[in-house]
């Protein structure tokens, strides 16, 4: 079985997150979208600052009954070096236990689950908001899109409060690029003493 990570993980792979920096402004924040969610646009709602975590704590999503599930689609402006994730569940009865994360898919819904995650967390409970889940970080040098797949065993129902994300913008635009390419070269167009 796979080592599943949790917050005490002391991997060496996980190590020299101290560096990384609030990503919210890095947030494509009106395309992020939310699957499952028992109101709608309210998945928005979880993602502040991490100097406003704690506000706004009327501010929540929830799953809807009876599966305890939430998939967040959240694309960012620019890419980025994912280097941890943050969930707050203000209430321990409703919070989450597992989290699965996933990267750059294209089409995202819950047939994402048939695939293997990037990475999978057991989720502590984490009602003073110290608990970082820290990613493989040669995994996430590239990110343009992130996937969160956020899940309860033994739970009618999920409720999340805040999501902070850290690591590093890289000022790249994910661009498309226009480029021809010859599938096959004619001879005449590549001998340097002719001339076309």
């Amino acid at each position: 079985m796979d080592h599943v990570h949790n917050a005490n993980c002391s991997c060496k792979e996980y190590a020299g997150v101290e560096n990384a920096t609030d990503l919210y402004t890095s947030i494509d924040l009106q395309g992020i979208m939310c699957l499952n969610e028992e109101q709608e646009s309210s998945g928005k709602n979880v993602f502040r600052s991490e100097e406003d975590k704690f506000n706004d704590n009327d501010k929540f999503v929830s799953s809807d009954d009876p599966d305890p599930e939430l998939i967040f689609i959240i694309p960012f402006l620019s890419i980025v070096k994912l280097k941890s994730i943050n969930i707050i569940a203000r209430n321990s009865d409703t919070g989450p236990t597992n989290l699965k994360v996933y990267i750059n898919q294209e089409n995202v819904d819950f047939s994402i689950l048939e695939t293997k995650p990037e990475e999978e967390f057991q989720i502590d409970e984490n009602l003073d908001g110290n608990s970082y889940q820290s990613v493989r970080q040669t995994k996430f040098q590239n990110v343009s899109k992130l996937i969160l797949h956020i899940s309860a065993e033994n739970k009618q129902k999920i409720s999340i409060n805040y999501i902070g994300l850290k690591g590093e913008n890289t000022k790249m635009k994910r661009q498309i690029v226009e480029a021809i390419y010859e599938v096959k070269p004619m001879a005449a167009e590549n001998d340097p003493e002719k001339t076309i």
